[in-house]
């Protein structure tokens, strides 16, 4: 019964010290997150080419922006969760390009931001947005999409529901 308890406290203990934490001096002001390589600098991702797409405004070039060659791989390195919300558990990247496929807006705020809108094709009432903190040393990349259930109202109705993925 030693031995077994033993290995409990040593398999639970374990992952706790090797894990990086937070390291509080005695100002809350002097928190300090270690890193794991401090050799290794993360060179910030370039996306200057997605700004020629939020141009001329109000609502950009939305459909230019999804065939330009960047991004695809721009998609497919940011985006990586699995997805089960569409069709045949497709890659995130081919879906958040489904969402997309029917022009919407580019837009471009405090030369930070970009947002992204469009439609599926052939069903506008599934619609998707990327949206980009362009600010961050890695960028931060956001998509949501909603689709509408198939109950009794039509898409356009009040009253009728959607899911937001």
């Amino acid at each position: 019964m030693r031995l077994v308890r033993l290995a409990a406290i040593c398999l639970f203990a374990t992952p706790a010290l090797a894990a990086p934490a937070q390291v509080q001096d005695e100002a809350p002001s002097q928190l300090h997150t270690p890193t794991l390589n401090p050799h290794r600098r993360h060179r910030p991702e370039d996306l200057s080419w997605m700004w020629q797409y939020t141009e001329p405004a109000p609502d950009g070039r939305e459909n230019q922006l999804v065939n330009d060659p960047n991004f695809k791989p721009f998609l497919k390195a940011n985006l990586t969760a699995p997805q089960s919300f569409w069709g045949n558990n497709q890659p995130l990247p081919d879906v958040v390009r489904d969402f997309l496929g029917v022009p919407g807006q580019v837009l471009a705020d405090s030369n930070r931001y970009l947002t992204v809108t469009g439609c599926v094709p052939h069903f506008c009432p599934s619609r998707g947005l990327l949206w980009l903190d362009t600010g961050l040393s890695q960028p931060l990349t956001v998509f949501a999409a909603i689709d509408w259930i198939k109950d009794n109202r039509a898409p356009g109705q009040p009253g009728s529901a959607y899911t937001l993925w």
